[in-house]
């Protein structure tokens, strides 16, 4: 099972992040986290996934250095703002990356990883085993977000269309032997929604949204109901490890991996792409 961290240390970085003006208008939920927390996922989730709305390609190793120090510097400012009303001792960014690694080339789709650690512990240092994972791509387009609110403050968190068209795109994508992903959880979080929110579902927006983020990554033309039909490795890389989803869920009766793909399956039927 890989690090959960406390959904308390989690909403204290959500409440850090609508107390700073900065990353409050520029970050935007999405993943695991935003459904599990805004949509009701049984799903726990590790990571917590933001875009930044401001599209940031091709700047070098300083430029981006920059604006990581700034993020970490607003956000740690944030923190300590909150630490006397928390059940926290300590709680600031502990570590950070920049992805991909290579700093030989400018990046054309660069993201920040931050580590942020936490203990309730007042004897203890630094750098912690606790802590709140963030994952900030900082060149992916977002075609529709919501304001969650949070204690009284607001986030902002991608729609469930926008979500969901992120993940036919991201089964899509499985195949290029640059990523070399698999995507269960994908699968069960539409197979999860579809069946529980399918009035939500607004398949023109999906299909749209589909079209624009699928455009930043590959070619358009791969973007056909046939990928999800008739390419085996897109079933088979999707069903990989989908069974061990199983232990991070909770509260439903669990699916096979034949039953959610279908569920995809019904999605892709809908939607106004090519066949």
């Amino acid at each position: 099972m890989p690090h959960l961290p406390d959904d308390e240390a989690i909403n204290m970085v959500f409440k850090a992040i609508a107390l700073s003006d900065k990353l409050r208008e520029e970050l935007v939920l999405k993943g695991g986290n935003a459904l599990k927390k805004v949509f009701h996922s049984p799903r726990a989730s590790t990571d917590l996934d933001f875009t930044d709305k401001n599209p940031v390609s091709n700047k070098d190793q300083a430029t981006l250095e920059g604006f990581l120090d700034v993020f970490c510097r607003e956000l740690d400012e944030s923190l300590e703002q909150l630490i006397p009303d928390s059940p926290y001792e300590a709680f600031h960014v502990q570590s950070t990356k920049i992805r991909p690694p290579n700093v030989d080339f400018l990046r054309s789709r660069p993201a920040f990883e931050i580590k942020v650690g936490y203990s309730t512990r007042s004897d203890r240092e630094g750098p912690y085993s606790d802590h709140v994972k963030l994952e900030i791509s900082l060149n992916d387009i977002v075609c529709e977000d919501q304001i969650h609110e949070v204690d009284g403050g607001q986030i902002k968190v991608c729609s469930l269309n926008d979500i969901i068209a992120e993940k036919l795109r991201s089964l899509i994508q499985q195949k290029e032997a640059i990523r070399d992903r698999y995507r269960p959880n994908d699968v069960f979080d539409i197979w999860f929604y579809h069946t529980r929110l399918k009035d939500h579902f607004n398949y023109r927006k999906i299909a749209e949204f589909l079209k624009k983020k699928s455009a930043l990554k590959f070619d358009i033309s791969f973007v056909r109901k046939a990928a999800f039909v008739d390419e085996d490795e897109i079933k088979e890389r999707a069903r990989d490890g989908f069974d061990q989803i199983e232990e991070t869920v909770s509260g439903i009766a669990f699916p096979s991996f034949e039953v959610a793909w279908e569920e995809v399956l019904t999605v892709v039927e809908r939607l106004d792409i090519p066949d």
